[in-house]
């Protein structure tokens, strides 16, 4: 999904929202991330987020600056967020919420903490953001209807995107967690990985 000024939507967050969550937002690993196993779908195929992994690819990166967002439920860390900031040799500055967990899909905390994240890239001044959301559709729908991004897979953006392919294979037949790796649905994938973020 894309974003830009032209389809720029101010969120609607009710207050109740508002006041059941709380954000910070952080420069560098948050030590309260250390929590973030807590985040995961155990009925989803995820990324293995780790703060080794996290100082290393992304408090360290000699080109992008990140920044992470936390929303706490009280003392308990309900969801987080990864956004960085790129601008181009022509002058484009583009926003990535590069990754997102939240605990147990909810909704609430879902737009609160998106709403914060595009509050801060909307402050450094981004012309277009991007993020991906391939599995859950209640975000989907979310991202496309509260918060007004389009999809890159939509005519006419369709033009200029080309094909992708993401290929899997099972090396292990015994697995007790029987996850049908095939189903896109059962993948969480987000920019956390590629080299381009």
């Amino acid at each position: 999904f894309f974003y830009n000024k032209l389809y720029h939507r101010q969120p609607k967050i009710s207050e109740k929202e508002k006041q059941s969550f709380t954000v910070e937002l952080f420069d560098y690993f948050p030590e309260a991330l250390k929590e973030i196993d807590t985040l995961y779908d155990t009925n989803s195929i995820e990324h293995v987020r780790s703060e080794i992994y996290f100082k290393w690819r992304f408090d360290r990166h000699p080109v992008f600056k990140y920044k992470y967002l936390l929303a706490r439920q009280g003392e308990e860390l309900k969801g987080y967020a990864l956004i960085s900031t790129n601008q181009s040799n022509n002058g484009l500055i583009t926003g990535r919420i590069v990754d997102y967990l939240v605990k147990d899909n909810d909704l609430d905390c879902f737009r609160i903490l998106m709403a914060q994240a595009l509050e801060e890239l909307e402050k450094s001044s981004c012309d277009i953001i991007f993020v991906w959301e391939m599995q859950n559709q209640k975000f989907h729908q979310e991202f496309l209807k509260r918060f007004g991004f389009k999809s890159s897979l939509d005519f006419p953006y369709r033009r200029f995107m080309e094909e992708s392919y993401f290929v899997a294979r099972k090396l292990n037949q015994n697995l007790t967690h029987k996850v049908d790796i095939y189903n896109p649905a059962n993948w969480n994938l987000t920019m956390l990985y590629p080299d381009t973020t």
